[in-house]
């Protein structure tokens, strides 16, 4: 698998609608509705790529995830297609978006708001969870990656 800086909106943009569309924990009407939300952070990445972090993951010549870091600091949008689910593609992903955020996060942290199937993958790699004043809509859980001279990235 190799992971790549990107530019194609369109394919990751399908890649988050096929792996949203799989997760039981969603209605078909949640799944529609956060479609414009994701459409609009890679917008936001499209109008300022140098403020962001967008890589895809390649694997035999076919894009199968992406993920998109927003100032370096808050990971918006991380998908791998579900066929490809367990098989390294977003632990190659979000390890590669730790290293080059480590360096450029202007808060010494990354931070998630995690689907509720996701969050054991983002704590085995490190990420911890935290208590927000008000809940996030989808049974999402607020996580945070703190970066130290201390504290190596725990995916290997």
């Amino acid at each position: 698998m190799l992971i790549t800086t990107t530019t194609d909106i369109e394919q990751a943009l399908l890649i988050a609608t096929q792996a949203i569309g799989s997760m039981d924990s969603l209605s078909q009407a949640e799944c529609d509705e956060l479609i414009p939300h994701i459409a609009a952070n890679y917008s936001l990445w499209q109008s300022n790529q140098a403020a962001h972090l967008f890589l895809q993951c390649v694997h035999q010549e076919r894009v199968i995830g992406t993920i998109l870091v927003k100032h370096f600091w808050n990971l918006a949008e991380l998908y791998v297609l579900p066929e490809f689910h367990g098989q390294g593609a977003g632990k190659n992903l979000l390890k590669a978006a730790l290293e080059i955020c480590q360096i450029q996060s202007p808060r010494g942290h990354l931070r998630v708001n995690s689907s509720p199937n996701a969050v054991g993958f983002y704590t085995q790699a490190g990420f911890d969870t935290f208590d927000l004043a008000t809940p996030l809509p989808y049974g999402c859980v607020p996580l945070i990656y703190y970066f130290s001279p201390n504290k190596t990235t725990h995916i290997n």
